[in-house]
């Protein structure tokens, strides 16, 4: 599905790195501790056949992981498996101009898989009782919700680059102050969780491609759309180097099969 030639990249902070599969490097990186998180995963699958996968953010993605840190997580619910899309996925609930239907999800989705999550994690990691698991959440997924996300990062950006030409200001927004502005309202902040370290088998991976096959119809603001979910993934992370690339081209090469 991934393209095996390396690539090669600046990152943010001016290094030289290799693009090949993220995850391949960062897996490498976190060994055991990532296979005792994919077992977790098959388990729960197994009882939960509606879990598509999950990625890992925080110590476990940055290169800080030990024995006993904790554990920073989301775990991706397919609504469509549990019969939820109809009656609870919908759109037109807004508030603020902020979409509330993923949202309404949260509280039922963690209800049912958190505890029962924290349990098995804590068993197949070896994590003792007084080590907290930190954040492990549940989000609602579905190929409808990723469209309808990626649908509404294009209209904004694109909205932002018609303002910004009649204003005849550079839409290339710098880093930091992209950052400042997503903290206020970031239609990205959910499929931006997509590309973190993914865990659990590569379930998520036919969402990565629709969003990219999406971002590819629209070139005119393919890019910076680009740029948003990639900001929003560092920023989980607090880390400016991961692997994932910096250049929309370069991440078509690596999610499209």
């Amino acid at each position: 599905m991934y393209s095996s030639e390396p690539t090669f990249e600046t990152n943010l902070m001016g290094e030289t790195v290799v693009i090949s599969k993220p995850e391949l490097l960062e897996r490498h990186l976190h060994g055991n501790r990532i296979r005792s998180l994919d077992k977790a995963f098959e388990t729960m699958k197994l009882e939960f056949p509606e879990i598509v996968g999950g990625t890992v953010y925080g110590s476990m993605a940055n290169g800080y992981v030990h024995d006993q840190s904790d554990v920073d997580m989301t775990i991706f619910i397919d609504v469509d498996v549990i019969g939820l899309a109809q009656q609870t996925y919908d759109r037109k609930i807004e508030t603020g101009g902020l979409d509330t239907s993923c949202i309404k999800l949260k509280p039922f989705l963690n209800k049912v898989y958190s505890n029962y999550t924290s349990e098995l994690i804590r068993k197949y990691l070896s994590i003792p009782k007084n080590v907290p698991l930190a954040h492990i959440k549940c989000l609602p997924i579905s190929r409808s919700i990723v469209t309808e996300e990626i649908l509404t990062l294009i209209e904004y950006e694109r909205d932002i680059l018609v303002q910004y030409e009649k204003e005849n200001q550079n839409v290339e927004l710098d880093s930091k102050i992209l950052l400042s502005t997503l903290r206020l309202y970031n239609p990205a902040d959910q499929i931006g969780q997509l590309f973190l370290l993914q865990i659990g088998g590569n379930g998520i991976d036919n969402y990565r491609e629709t969003i990219i096959r999406l971002l590819s119809e629209n070139e005119d603001v393919a890019n910076q759309c680009w740029k948003v979910i990639r900001l929003t993934s560092l920023a989980f992370e607090n880390k400016e180097g991961r692997g994932l690339p910096a250049s929309f081209d370069t991440a078509k090469l690596l999610y499209l099969k």
